[in-house]
């Protein structure tokens, strides 16, 4: 690719001269980058007009390390580009810059080599700012900085932003201190990439890489400061606690602060409550509870770290429980709308709310109504001490076998505030925010799960922790770990079968593995290939113990029955059928009858049966198998290979890769044979394409994705669930059976928590505990009694999903295993049945 040097006289001249004395240079651009220009020069669109340049020629060149860092000298060829990356005017200084994007569907990348004096203090920054295409309000367009090895090794991404981070003027970017790779040769890469229908542009000047001074730096742009307010969303940075005060160092920049002994940390959407740990800390944890509770209870919300703060301190300066819950509902009876009470309701409306609010229950036996109703009404209880009273009695009933549950979800709700006002600190700077995030973390407690309600705070930094009480953020009535992700799906409950209590659960083919709360492997079914790893290819009828040491277990959901292991320590382990994607270096032929190690530090798979698909405890992305990236069959990945960075959830249905990333924006990468990654538009942004030898950047909000043989399934934050693809048994739940494709992808339902995808349907769980199903559940044509071809409620009090090829699982709020669809699976539940089209209770 040619860079050309597009000078600000060009862009001030007459249309006429820049079709002419320009020409050479415009010919360079595609047709919307022509049009960009055209626009300029109209003062309709393109680059806004700056004032004076600052200088006549760019800064920072004395002491820079990178030549014509301000590409304002094209003949030195400092710089190299790959697909259409160019100089134009506008700039900062000097009379050139760099234009990343601007096209439709563009990928443009400017780099540069530098070799970095050893034992130097090394500082590198840049300018930027940023037109976006207001057409749309998708981040798809996006820039990035990146850290290359001489060999193109990726070493670092210091900076990335979208197009909704538009500037009206020049940014300066933080200062990234490049001292660990002193020594060494580098390359700094500038990229941007653009959706179908959207052109947003990139500008690019003054870039620096200069000595500050000798010796080696151990941070990456520190500073120490007094300060406490960051600029961007509490979700951009981690915190750590430092001896002087707190570290708080930004994701995607690693620039990092410390601010010496803060009493708060303030982002652009939350403060963070430095002091809420040791006040909560100052009284009886009974007492803490209870103010948690009396949140709940009256304002149907857990509180914000200030609020319970303030709380805190009210109690301990001598308001009673009984007199702050009168205050409580008081302040509930001027928001009916939101708490549902009000002071003109009866005693027994007053009741049922009660029972709704703390107890969780829809339904009030009528000994209890008339009991609490004449309680009110006598005067032995009043509105404001009511709800204490009902909260101790019903903590009383923990374990019980009937109504045990309820003391559980109350635990639970405990520990969900815990974690999110104590723990985190969390206050929304918006009163709004605080209130509607509140309820909906409140509202997606479960008595047998908190896993939907942390998800939903988003906010929490797996490096920070200001102490919390016992059990804070658990699940209550379990011990170890209650992460126990199989195939698509992430389940926090465990099952039980027989005398085992299982924690990971994930079924084939026809063969079922689960690992049980101490790590030891469990198999049942068919062991021809060695997918039961005992060394046996014979048919086990009961489950039977295979290994020891795991955590989680995944299978090929295909004919291929290879098998997959995380151990506790994290190390990857293979098994079963290998042509060639087991991840061991071999290139196939021989099937594995035993467990072997295949890589390390691994936390979720998603195997496919032609590529298999792992992300690290680092968030880094990796591939292998034979049929791996762009040639089918051809390509192969022996050993896993390194694909990117900061991803959060995968899913594959072949030989193709779709995945989110930690900000939830949607990639594929690989094959697109079958349609099976893209079906053609995935996204405005992405034409269809048989492969992709990159990964390429299809969408934005989501934090789920799950694939079925011909379509894929994406579940959004906000809990809508969208479709794209091929179907044939009404699977893209758009109400149609035969063949039928969706592009770009469709709103299919909301109000979800979480999905799974078997080989012709899904399934999707609610946040309300209700189970939805579309598609065809069976490996035979003939039984459609569960079929539907939109999202059909399938049965209500569920706490998670698993769909396997052709059996659908769903485990109950009370710990429950049930299944329903086909064959093997109801064989492992101890139903005898070939075929049952609604959930069945194993027995």
């Amino acid at each position: 690719m040619r860079i050309s040097i597009f000078p600000k006289y060009c862009a001030l001249v007459s249309l006429v001269f820049l079709q002419t004395a320009c020409g050479d240079l415009a010919s360079d651009r595609s047709k919307d980058k022509e049009a960009l220009a055209i626009q300029a020069l109209r003062g309709v669109g393109g680059p806004p007009a700056e004032p004076s340049p600052i200088a006549i020629f760019s800064s920072n060149t004395s002491n820079n390390l990178l030549n014509d860092p301000g590409f304002e000298n094209p003949s030195t060829k400092a710089w190299s580009g790959s697909t259409g990356a160019l100089v134009y005017g506008f700039s900062r200084s000097g009379i050139g810059m760099a234009w990343l994007g601007g096209n439709r569907n563009s990928s443009d990348s400017i780099w540069q080599e530098v070799s970095l004096p050893a034992g130097q203090k090394i500082s590198f920054d840049f300018w930027y700012r940023v037109t976006p295409d207001t057409t749309s309000t998708s981040a798809i367009d996006r820039f990035f900085v990146e850290l290359y090895s001489a060999s193109d090794i990726k070493l670092a991404t210091l900076f990335s932003i979208s197009k909704t981070n538009a500037a009206t003027s020049w940014i300066q970017s933080s200062q990234f201190d490049l001292s660990s790779y002193a020594g060494q040769k580098i390359k700094i890469r500038f990229s941007a990439t653009t959706g179908t229908d959207s052109i947003s542009s990139f500008y690019l000047d003054d870039t620096s890489i200069t000595v500050t001074g000798s010796g080696t730096s151990s941070g990456t742009g520190t500073s120490t400061s007094n300060s406490n307010d960051f600029s961007g969303s509490r979700s951009f940075y981690s915190v750590e606690k430092s001896i002087d005060g707190f570290k708080v160092t930004h994701k995607s920049t690693g620039t990092s602060r410390t601010v010496l002994n803060p009493k708060t940390l303030t982002f652009d959407d939350v403060t963070i409550n430095l002091e809420i740990a040791s006040k909560a800390q100052s009284i009886p944890a009974k007492d803490l509870y209870s103010l948690i509770e009396l949140y709940i209870a009256y304002l149907g919300r857990i509180p914000d770290a200030d609020g319970l703060g303030y709380w805190i301190d009210q109690f301990k300066n001598g308001k009673t429980l009984e007199e702050i819950g009168k205050t409580f509902y008081a302040a509930a009876t001027q928001f009916p709308e939101l708490t549902g009470y009000s002071n003109t309701m009866s005693n027994t409306d007053f009741v049922k709310i009660v029972y709704k609010n703390v107890l969780g229950r829809t339904t009030v036996d009528t000994e209890g109504l008339n009991y609490w109703s004449s309680s009110l009404a006598s005067g032995k209880e009043t509105r404001g001490t009511l709800v204490k009273t009902m909260l101790n009695a019903a903590h009383t009933f923990k374990g019980d076998s009937t109504y045990g549950w309820v003391a559980d979800l109350l635990d639970n709700r405990i520990a969900v505030a815990s974690k999110y006002a104590i723990d985190q600190g969390i206050t929304f700077n918006s009163i709004d925010a605080s209130v509607a995030n509140g309820i909906k973390i409140a509202n997606a407690t479960t008595a047998t799960s908190t896993d939907v309600a942390l998800s939903l705070m988003g906010l929490i930094d797996p490096t920070f922790s200001l102490g919390c009480p016992s059990n804070c953020g658990t699940t209550a009535n379990q011990s170890g770990s209650t992460d126990t992700s199989s195939g698509n799906l992430n389940p926090v409950s465990s099952i039980t079968f027989g005398d085992q209590k299982f924690v990971s659960f994930t079924s084939g083919y026809n063969t079922i593995l689960g690992v049980t709360g101490n790590g030891d492997l469990y198999g049942w079914g068919d062991g021809y290939f060695g997918t039961l790893a005992n060394g046996s290819k014979n048919w086990v009828s009961t489950f039977t113990k295979i290994g020891t040491g795991f955590k989680r277990v995944y299978t090929t959901h295909g004919s291929d029955s290879t098998a997959f292991g995380i151990k506790t320590d994290n190390s990857l382990w293979a098994w079963g059928n290998d042509r060639g994607g087991l991840g061991n270096g071999s290139r196939g032929g021989t099937d594995v009858y035993q467990p072997i190690q295949v890589g390390t530090d691994f936390e979720k798979l998603a195997p496919g049966f032609g590529c298999s698909f792992g992300i690290k405890t680092d968030g880094s992305l990796w591939a292998w198998g034979a049929s791996c990236g762009t040639q089918p069959y051809q390509s192969q990945f022996a050993v896993p290979v390194q694909l990117g960075t900061n991803f959060s959830d995968i899913t594959t249905a072949g030989y193709g890769l779709t995945a989110v990333k930690k900000d939830g924006t949607l990639w594929i990468w690989g094959s697109n044979e079958g349609r099976l990654i893209t079906a053609g538009f995935p996204m405005p942004g992405v034409a269809y394409k048989s492969s992709f030898a990159e990964l390429t950047l299809v969408g934005d909000g989501y934090k789920q994705v799950a694939a079925s043989k011909t379509a894929v399934l994406g579940l959004k934050k906000d809990g809508s669930v969208w479709v794209w693809g091929s179907g044939y048994y009404g699977e893209l739940g758009n109400g149609k059976k035969g063949s039928s494709e969706i592009i770009p992808p469709t709103l299919v339902a909301s109000g979800f928590s979480e999905i799974s995808a078997g080989d012709t349907y899904f399934l999707g769980l609610k946040t309300d505990g209700s189970v939805w199903s579309w598609g065809h559940i069976s490996g035979l044509s003939s039984q459609t009694a569960a079929d539907s071809v939109v999202p059909k409620k399938v049965r209500d009090n569920f706490a998670k999903i698993f769909a396997n090829i052709w059996t659908a699982y769903a485990i109950g709020k009370d710990g429950s295993l049930w299944a329903w669809g086909d064959r093997y699976g109801l064989a492992f539940a101890n139903i005898t049945a070939d075929y049952a089209a609604t959930p069945q209770k194993i027995k």
